[in-house]
């Protein structure tokens, strides 16, 4: 995805207009780092859950 967002701003400054990819860059931004929330949100679940499964038994 940055290969293509970078590559979308690479033709935006070639052909002289930035607004759609630097719309596009700022979306697959938020995209990663929804992502990213995600994931690091779900190991903890997960940590949460096996030490409350180990505790248990």
């Amino acid at each position: 995805m940055g290969l293509i967002a970078a590559g979308m701003l690479a033709l935006g400054i070639i052909t002289g207009s930035l607004t759609v990819p630097l719309i596009f860059v700022a979306g697959v931004a938020v995209f990663c780092s929804w992502g990213y929330w995600m994931r690091r949100r779900a190991l903890e679940h997960h940590r949460h859950m096996s030490s409350a499964l180990q505790n248990h038994g």
